[in-house]
């Protein structure tokens, strides 16, 4: 599969998250922004940067113990290790407001 193809999935995945996310099935979002990071990091593309920001949204609002749940269904420990850093490394806590986005 070539690369444009590849990037029109991650795209089409992330618009399936955010979709989900609208209609609060927060697991399957999560599920869905996942697909999107992975894809998008295998390609080295900057919309990286939204799906990141996407699931620290998501985890806001399911709490940590849910999106490690939904999370675990797509990635092994070590990348679910490596997503949580990343989303650590913004910042976002329970404190602040996903909705105000």
């Amino acid at each position: 599969m070539d690369t444009g193809k590849r990037a029109e999935m991650a795209t089409s995945w992330s618009m399936l998250g955010s979709l989900a996310a609208e209609r609060r099935q927060y697991a399957e979002a999560t599920i869905w922004h996942i697909h999107a990071l992975l894809m998008r990091l295998h390609l080295q593309v900057l919309q990286v940067a939204y799906d990141i920001r996407a699931l620290a949204a998501l985890r806001v609002r399911t709490g940590s113990d849910a999106f490690v749940a939904a999370a675990s269904t797509v990635v092994d420990d070590i990348q679910l290790a490596k997503i949580q850093a990343v989303l650590d490394s913004l910042g976002v806590d329970d404190s602040c407001d996903p909705e105000a986005e």
